[in-house]
């Protein structure tokens, strides 16, 4: 057998002569009973990754004319019926049932996921079910965002077919996974959210958590029962083509909105969760040492606990069902293969229960990619004796050679039955809380429920909410009573594919203009929020070059402003990788033309990242953070603007000067610099031109406010485990005319001077303890109440080799939001269990 998986074995399921038959068992065990949530108060902590984990009452900034906020309740799928609950519980006499019932090679099948097509392939849907039958898979998938069918009706005629296949073979329902990472943007009809990154920006996991929701019903309406998120990576290097997959560089923002997201996707209805949420890449696949995806990470123990583990700690507290393994290897040892994480940490440690599933094709990658195993029989026991459940295997060329090396495992000892049960009866586990041993299927008129005129409503605030003003030079916007005429230029202006990047109805992006969501470009945003009589002229321009600066310059002479749409192209995974932050020579070229035009010029920037150096904002009077915002971003950047809707949004990362700073992240274990509160240079960076372009939790503001009297709970405690809890309060004041929100992050410096310090090693420059997004209508004052994560402030002891347990440091530490300021005292030390 090749490593490759080119030989066939003979121990794969499908064998012609097994008898078929039905393992719903409906009826014979009633309704499973529901449970409420595992862990501490929602949205306030999770346990073991505890403090705050965002506040999910914030509120809607409400309509654009600027009149009062309207409650979250009344915007995206959480008051669509149902519970939007964590837990569901498991009927452990079915599952058993169920496993004893299965032939070994019926086990295998169930640790199998096959996608039912080669790339490149359309989807055969009388060849798909062959597959399944003479596989006996568990669980199929549709990777890339590729769903089987442009439209919903499509998609949901084939998964239902699929789940008919398995019945009438092995009897047990399957898995069906897709990578709905923002939004079902998997079929032409759903809302695409923003990336990651964007819902970030937002700084609001109450609209993440309406995201998911939002997510989970338009899947569940086609017959998707799994979605490959969220990613639980904490954001360290923007060279890296999965940053904009990541929510912050901060791990206890990240943490925060994976939770949030996880609550969403699996919210419970009738007894049974939705759909199953995937925490990945578990771990440290975020910190690659080259910057280029899937290349491996060195990374110290202590980065290890302090920062890269607790977001994924947050996820799995959260309820999450599944967790996906990091393609890379962890100082020298690929995760797959990595007991260490896949039992000890992640079961033994944290009581997962649920089902970790490997990335694609990474078993065969430990024998091609990482040369740590010497053949792919070697590569299966590694693995699933270090604890992975299902391969993703996914075509038959691999999944012959696992599902035969496998049984060879079992049948010679080298991988116990009683691992291999363990793996099927987590598998079933996640099966039964997802209601499928109920009734798989899902009727195919449902499908008209995969969008609703409310999913593009939510889409449009949380492409709003994320928007972040990097720089506005003599108040350049919003735009005044005196622009009659706009320029919209550049390779943005008025595409769908860039602005809604990435894993969208396609890998890299959208691959087919006519399987596009319905998308309004930013150019078609600018238009419609535009003011009668004031006159939008769009020219589009090239992405790398600038064939046509005679009409952007002639344009731009007849024009009061001008606007520069400029980011990057969509990209996912390795394509995504670059060495270089600058944006190519002919979007700089545009915005240099754009510069020496009298008009004043503003720079909207469509990327996953810090895309733009120096000389770029030097050109610009105003430029605004869009990220990936989704289908609804151009209606979203309209509205910005013309001050319809003031921007919000703050950076969830250190926006580096050039790649030379990186990274240039909050965690970094520096002293603190000259500064303090968030947006004052918050990153690694000086001062003498070492400072970032832009600090993490930068983001300006239309609308004058100032934070004012920030007040503690308690100001003193004995030890973060001997409290309820510290609440900072901050009076947040509007000086301006129009309603806005703002962001309250509470950053915590520590102070090693003070008497009592007693930290094991170095603490972060400055830490996040909480957040909050509130919003202040005109000229009113409110109070914004931030639940404080004490555990934020941990630091693993144990000298250089960070062995030790994690301890909160007695001591005292300096809490800063803007200029509002306290002084939290801690008197003993804490441990934490880890």
């Amino acid at each position: 057998m090749t490593a490759d998986g080119s030989a066939d074995g003979d121990g794969t399921v499908g064998d012609g002569g097994r008898e078929r038959r039905s393992r719903t068992l409906a009826g014979s065990i009633g309704r499973r009973r529901f449970l409420g949530l595992s862990g501490a108060v929602a949205g306030l902590s999770v346990s073991g990754c505890s403090g705050l984990f965002g506040s999910e009452s914030a509120t809607d900034p409400g309509p654009s004319d600027g009149s009062s906020p309207t409650p979250e309740s009344t915007i995206g799928d959480l008051d669509a019926g149902g519970t939007p609950a964590e837990t569901a519980s498991a009927d452990a006499e079915r599952i058993e049932s169920v496993l004893d019932d299965l032939s070994l090679a019926e086990k295998i099948g169930q640790t199998t996921q096959l996608e039912p097509k080669e790339r490149g392939q359309v989807y055969d849907i009388d060849r798909a079910r062959d597959e399944v039958d003479s596989f006996g898979v568990g669980s199929i998938l549709f990777g890339g965002a590729n769903a089987p069918g442009a439209t919903a009706e499509e998609a949901a005629e084939f998964f239902d077919e699929m789940q008919s296949a398995a019945m009438d073979s092995v009897g047990v329902p399957l898995l069906i996974g897709l990578d709905a990472v923002h939004g079902n943007a998997t079929v032409a009809e759903a809302a695409v959210f923003p990336h990651q990154i964007g819902v970030g920006a937002t700084w609001n996991t109450g609209l993440a958590r309406s995201l998911a929701a939002t997510t989970g019903r338009s899947l569940s309406a086609v017959g998707v029962n799994w979605t490959f998120s969220p990613v639980a990576d904490v954001a360290f290097d923007p060279r890296w083509g999965r940053y904009y997959e990541s929510f912050s560089e901060d791990p206890l923002v990240t943490g925060a909105f994976t939770a949030a997201m996880v609550r969403g996707y699996e919210r419970v209805d009738d007894g049974d969760k939705r759909v199953a949420a995937s925490v990945k890449h578990f771990a440290g696949y975020s910190l690659p040492e080259t910057g280029n995806d899937r290349e491996p990470a060195d990374v110290s123990r202590r980065t290890l606990e302090d920062t890269v583990l607790p977001p994924y700690r947050a996820g799995v507290d959260a309820g999450a069902e599944t967790v996906m393994a990091n393609s890379g290897s962890v100082n020298g040892v690929p995760a797959h293969a990595s007991e260490w994480l896949q039992t000890t940490v992640l079961r033994e440690r944290w009581g997962f229960d649920g089902l970790v599933v490997s990335d694609w094709t990474d078993l065969h990658n430990l024998v091609t990619a990482h040369g740590y195993a010497s053949d792919f029989p070697e590569a299966v026991a590694m693995a699933v004796n270090a604890g992975v459940d299902m391969y993703m295997a996914p075509h038959p060329r691999q999944i012959r050679p696992y599902q035969s090396a496998l049984r060879e495992h079992v049948e010679s000892g080298r991988v116990s039955e009683s691992r291999l049960d363990d793996a099927v009866r987590r598998i079933l586990r996640v099966k039964d809380r997802l209601g499928l041993f109920d009734d798989p299927t899902v009727p195919v008129e449902r499908h008209t429920e995969a969008a609703t005129e409310r999913d593009r409503t939510l889409a449009r605030r949380a492409a709003a909410e994320s928007l972040t003003l990097l720089s506005n030079e003599g108040g350049t916007l919003p735009f005044g009573d005196d622009v009659d005429s706009v320029l919209v230029a550049g390779p943005t202006a008025d595409s769908a594919r860039r602005q809604l990047g990435g894993w969208t109805t396609g890998w890299q992006g959208v691959e087919q203009p006519e399987a596009a969501p319905e998308t309004v470009t930013v150019a078609q945003g600018v238009d419609a929020a535009a003011p009668t009589g004031v006159d939008v002229t769009v020219v589009e321009t090239g992405a790398q070059t600038l064939s046509n600066r005679d009409e952007v310059e002639h344009a731009a002479a007849e024009a009061d402003v001008t606007i520069a749409a400029i980011g990057e192209e969509p990209y996912a995974e390795g394509e995504g990788d670059v060495d270089d932050l600058s944006l190519p020579p002919g979007q700089r070229e545009l915005v240099s033309a754009l510069g020496d035009a009298d008009a004043p010029s503003v720079g909207v920037i469509v990327a996953g990242r810090s895309r733009g150096s120096p000389d770029l904002f030097d050109d610009l009077d105003a430029a605004l953070m869009a990220y990936y915002p989704g289908s609804e971003g151009g209606r979203a950047v309209g509205d910005a603007l013309f001050g319809a809707k003031p921007p919000a949004g703050r950076l969830p990362f250190t926006w580096p000067r050039d790649v030379g700073q990186i990274p240039d992240v909050i965690t970094h274990r520096t002293p603190p610099h000259d500064g303090g509160a968030v947006g004052d240079g918050v990153g690694a960076g000086g001062g003498d031109g070492s400072a970032p372009q832009f600090p993490f939790g930068h983001g300006g503001s239309y609308v004058p406010t100032s934070h004012d009297g920030m007040t503690l709970s308690a100001s003193t405690v004995e030890s973060a485990a001997a409290t309820d809890g510290v609440t900072a309060t901050v009076e947040i004041t509007n000086e301006g005319d129009r309603a806005t929100d703002e962001v309250v992050v509470v950053l915590a410096d520590y102070d090693h001077e003070a008497d009592g310090s007693d930290s094991p090693a170095i603490p972060p420059a400055r830490q996040v303890v909480g957040f909050e997004r509130v919003g202040v209508d005109a000229g009113e004052t409110t109070t914004a109440a931030v639940p404080l994560s004490l555990d934020a402030l941990a630091v693993t002891s144990g000298g250089m080799t960070g062995s030790g347990e994690r301890v909160v440091p007695a001591g005292s530490y300096e809490l800063a939001s803007a200029e509002a300021t306290a002084t939290l005292r801690i008197r003993d030390s804490t441990s934490l269990d880890r």
